[in-house]
């Protein structure tokens, strides 16, 4: 018997991973531009934004990769 995950498997974890790391850089970038143009704060918002939406991005890469981790036997 083969040991490769099904693939259907792989690629859902790989759409999510490229889901999460897209959103966690592109909404915060967004936000940060909207946030220094209507408070007038210049490249400081950009900066906490983006900041906030990596950490946010990689805890919810995290939570994916321990996940799929899991699912797929977890090391047994």
């Amino acid at each position: 018997m083969s040991k490769k995950p099904p693939v259907y498997i792989s690629a859902g974890i790989l759409a999510q991973l490229s889901v999460a790391l897209v959103t966690a850089l592109v909404v915060p970038l967004l936000a940060g531009i909207a946030l220094s143009k209507w408070l007038n704060l210049g490249p400081l918002a950009v900066v906490c934004a983006m900041s906030l939406g990596v950490l946010i991005g990689s805890l919810a890469v995290y939570r994916i990769v321990k996940s799929a981790y899991e699912q797929l036997g977890g090391g047994k």
